[in-house]
């Protein structure tokens, strides 16, 4: 059997924990050696562990956050690879964890499988980045923008260029020779180059490139305006903006039909309009029907327009006369808030997704210990369906008793949620199902914390054990070796 790749988990929620740990262990050449729900103790876990793979959340681990304890990791275990999950992928966000010294992206709204696969190719030495990410990067003049290097990386790179050795290098940064190597392979393979000079080639091309972040390639736009000459000034400022022009339309009905036929990214609509709808009631339809964003364009700047326009499905406003820049920036803007909004949706379909694929049972419970969400395995473990089990006390659903003496026991999320720490897996227990039947069954439970370390809920993992005792049964009858159990 090839070596397993030992990965640490660092999140804040102690329910995608569960998931993603039961997503990993279930491949055979995966196994998470450790998990943190904040950055100080991931950083010690990785110091302590030394992992291949480190995969951690990017932003919201409290005490540190993902972002800071990234460059603690690189500097405690720089062989350890680290992969980021986050909510959204534009350049801005892949410029500041790969500069951050991150080996690779994932979305958080990614199927189980992505990420799998992903972990398995950092560890291959790959620069893992999601396919949105890739498309994104991927058009455009400005795509070359991109910087796929670490801080440390381009450090190494910049000196490499002016001609320094390793030795050179590492006299400079204070570090040693095995360290520059190391880091100049990472440049190598990242740079897709065979040698220094390949290298100091990019570096030399790439370093006058501009920091300020664009706007997404490749993206397509609908200008709703009834005045000819306008729409035209507009077409010519968002191709020299690198945006695609989708159409021109000039009536509320107009954009609503070309909206439902092209799909553009984004909508820019004038708010007076000849026809029966006017700016603001196209763009609130166009809203509900395509979930598309609206940019108002208006001369009217009195308080009863905006006002207007601010009540309904707007995504900001830009007066005419514009400037370029300000056209800039309301794109921009709309487009963030946009994706902003889909992060929540992304993360319930991330988890839905990630929770349903797995083989253990994975129960959650509020702050007052009653049940908010099972799994499809919980579902069946427990033979309560989630219509009766949601909204009860944890009592009345999940019985478990002590398997040698049969007296009634905590259940681990019980425990978890009044003490507020951790319950590793335990054994010698039995779950007592809705038919009164005993199933044996390893368990965890970790409390869930809020983005301000409050107590938020519990949550617990438990692995159905009679397929396992069945076989370790037929082992004992066939060598007389007992099969060890591996606990959730």
């Amino acid at each position: 059997m090839a070596e397993q790749i030992r990965i640490v988990l660092g999140n804040d929620n102690a329910l995608v924990i569960a998931g993603l740990r039961s997503l990993l262990e279930a491949e055979a050449d995966l196994r998470v050696v450790a998990t943190a729900m904040d950055g100080e103790r991931l950083r010690q876990a990785v110091e302590r562990c030394r992992p291949d793979v480190a995969l951690v959340e990017a932003n919201q681990l409290p005490v540190m956050d993902g972002l800071s304890c990234l460059r603690h990791i690189r500097r405690v275990s720089p062989e350890t690879r680290v992969l980021m999950l986050t909510a959204c992928a534009d350049g801005q966000t892949l410029q500041t964890v790969i500069r951050a010294g991150a080996d690779g992206l994932l979305l958080e709204s990614d199927p189980p499988s992505q990420i799998i696969q992903g972990v398995r190719e950092v560890v291959a030495g790959a620069l893992v980045l999601p396919a949105a990410a890739r498309r994104w990067l991927g058009g455009g003049p400005r795509a070359g923008r991109f910087d796929p290097l670490s801080e440390r990386e381009s450090e190494v790179l910049a000196l490499v260029a002016q001609g320094l050795s390793n030795r050179q290098v590492a006299e400079r940064l204070f570090v040693s020779e095995n360290t520059v190597k190391f880091h100049l392979q990472n440049v190598f393979q990242r740079l897709a180059v065979a040698n220094r000079t390949e290298a100091s080639r990019w570096y030399l091309r790439n370093r006058e490139a501009a920091s300020e972040p664009d706007l997404p390639a490749r993206l397509r736009v609908l200008v709703v305006e009834d005045e000819a000459l306008v729409a035209e000034e507009l077409r010519d400022r968002l191709q020299r903006l690198d945006v695609d022009v989708v159409a021109i339309a000039d009536t509320g009905e107009q954009a609503i039909r070309v909206t439902e036929e092209a799909r553009p990214d984004l909508v820019l609509m004038d708010i007076r309009l000849k026809g029966a709808l006017d700016g603001i009631q196209a763009a609130a339809l166009i809203r509900e029907r395509f979930d598309v964003p609206v940019v108002y364009l208006t001369a009217h700047s009195d308080p009863s327009t905006l006002d207007r326009a601010m009540e309904g499905a707007s995504f900001g406003y830009v007066l005419k006369p514009f400037q370029e820049k300000d056209l800039r920036i309301a794109i921009a803007s709309a487009v963030s808030r946009a994706r902003s909004e889909q992060v929540l949706k992304e993360k319930n379909a991330m988890y839905a997704s990630m929770l349903a694929s797995i083989a253990d049972a994975v129960v959650a419970i509020g702050t007052l210990g009653e049940i908010s969400f099972l799994n499809a395995a919980a579902v069946a473990l427990t033979g309560w369906t989630r219509a009766e089990a949601l909204g009860k006390p944890l009592q009345d659903v999940l019985r478990m008793i002590d398997e040698g003496t049969r007296e009634e026991m905590e259940v681990p999320a019980a425990r978890a949620l009044r003490q507020g720490t951790a319950e590793h897996a335990t054994r010698d227990a039995l779950l007592i199902d809705r038919q009164g039947a005993a199933i044996p069954v390893a368990s965890s439970a970790a409390p869930v914390l809020d983005s301000r370390a409050r107590l938020a809920g519990a949550v617990m993992v438990m692995r159905d054990l009679r397929e396992r005792r069945r076989l370790q049964e037929a082992l004992l009858t066939v060598t007389g070796q007992r099969l060890p159990l591996r606990s959730a």
